[in-house]
């Protein structure tokens, strides 16, 4: 994964959360932090941003349930860093979604170009398989009502930072959790004859370009 700590993107985007539309009340982003302050007693930063991703954790399992991460975020934290993410985390945020998503990309060392608007519309009663970490996804359904996040798509993820960026898209959409395939998962189920309607990606992921060149996918690069 990036050098970029991970933590300040999922903060951000559990800030967002926090904003006008009310889906929850703002703890993250209370100014000053008032009932952490009355309830923590021993508790320290660290646990504030382990409670804060554990409470959204069974709505949107990637990316808040810490858990299922390869390598724990929270590991390298000092209660001194993890003050500074939060009070990072915690600046207003006015960027539309797919800004946000891709400059989180870009954060995390993943693809952040390709026209994504440019590739063809996808079909309501079509399964997709995308090798774009979300960004793809979320655009297609953003731009088309008829059109679900985990119903239609299924992904595929190579590490913590790719299945990060697909839970922020599924965030964004407020969508139930994705469907997301590991390399070994897409070899597996190749073999087994499952087959995708379409298969889209962007250029630039590495293990996608040779996987989809191995499995002879065809796919839609942007």
């Amino acid at each position: 994964m990036s050098a970029v700590n991970p933590l300040t993107w999922t903060l951000r985007s559990i800030a967002r959360i926090e904003g006008p539309d009310g889906l929850r009340k703002p703890r993250l982003t209370e100014p000053g932090h008032v009932k952490w302050h009355r309830m923590r007693r021993r508790l320290d930063w660290i646990d504030f941003i382990e409670l804060l991703h554990e409470d959204l954790a069974a709505a949107f399992p990637w990316p808040y349930d810490l858990g299922r991460w390869q390598t724990s975020p929270l590991s390298a934290l000092t209660p001194k860093t993890a003050e500074e993410l939060v009070g990072e985390a915690a600046r207003p945020d006015d960027s539309d979604a797919l800004t946000f998503l891709r400059t989180a990309a870009r954060a995390l060392g993943l693809p952040a170009g390709g026209n994504i608007a440019d590739l063809p519309r996808v079909a309501s009663h079509q399964k997709v398989l995308e090798l774009a970490s979300g960004r793809i996804a979320f655009q297609q359904v953003q731009a088309h009502s008829d059109l679900a996040f985990h119903e239609q798509f299924t992904f595929v993820a190579d590490s913590d930072a790719e299945r990060l960026l697909i839970g922020l898209a599924s965030v964004e959409l407020r969508s139930n959790p994705p469907r997301i395939l590991s390399p070994a998962e897409l070899r597996q189920r190749h073999a087994d004859g499952q087959r995708f309607d379409r298969i889209l990606g962007i250029k630039g992921h590495t293990w996608a370009e040779a996987h989809a060149d191995q499995l002879k996918l065809e796919v839609r690069w942007t």
